[in-house]
């Protein structure tokens, strides 16, 4: 499952009882949208990600929290499906081996923002 959204869409809910990749859409309200790949890699930052949610069988808050340094985001990658189907057994099966398992996507190196631009120039004719 893929969630895109943020908090305050009433996106910001999920259950995760399934491997689920959250996506964060590069859009000109993101502060990654004028960043290229060469940008990403000179950049001094690190994105954080907190997830909070609730036990359902007790009620209780838990909270994970981790984040990424410039040199742990791959451009151009995505994650492999994890899930699988068996239709002989009918159950759903999930590899814990690709996990964390990434795979190369062909991705412009430009910014998002220099992308929009450029399709923008194309659309009008302009290229």
């Amino acid at each position: 499952m893929v969630v895109v959204g943020g908090y305050g869409e009433d996106e910001d809910r999920i259950l995760l009882f399934w491997p689920t990749t959250i996506v964060h859409p590069m859009d000109s309200d993101s502060p990654l949208y004028e960043m290229s790949a060469n940008d990403l890699m000179k950049a001094k930052l690190e994105v954080m990600v907190v997830m909070e949610g609730v036990v359902e069988s007790t009620g209780m808050t838990t909270q994970a929290r981790t984040s990424y340094l410039p040199s742990e985001i791959f451009w151009g990658h995505r994650f492999h499906n994890t899930t699988s189907y068996k239709s002989d057994s009918g159950h759903h099966l999930v590899d814990f081996d690709l996990f964390h398992a990434t795979f190369p996507v062909e991705t412009p190196l430009c910014s998002a923002s220099d992308l929009d631009h450029m399709r923008h120039l194309k659309s009008e004719g302009l290229t």
